[in-house]
Order: structure tokens, then C-alpha cells, then sequence
């Protein structure tokens, strides 16, 4: 269980630095739904 909650957090890091990247670009809103879509594939 706890590798699992490793993997997803270091996924979720990942995600993380995506989205701080995307939103300097004029597209906050699409990256919040890549995000949005990413924590739902997996939960």
C-alpha cells in the first residue's frame, strides 16, 4: 500500500511542476483539466 502511495505522490509532483509550467502559458484553464482528469483516472 505504502508503494503505492509513494508512486502516486511522486506522480502527483510531477503533475504538479505540469501544471506550474502550463500556467505561465496563456492556458491555466486546460491544464487545471488535464490535472482534474489525471486524479480521476486514478481514483
Amino acid at each position: 500500500m505504502s508503494g503505492g502511495v509513494k508512486q502516486f505522490g511522486e506522480l502527483f509532483q510531477l503533475v504538479t511542476k505540469k501544471y506550474e509550467s502550463d500556467h505561465r502559458r496563456p492556458e491555466p484553464r486546460n491544464a487545471k483539466a488535464r490535472i482534474v482528469r489525471g486524479v480521476t483516472i486514478l481514483t
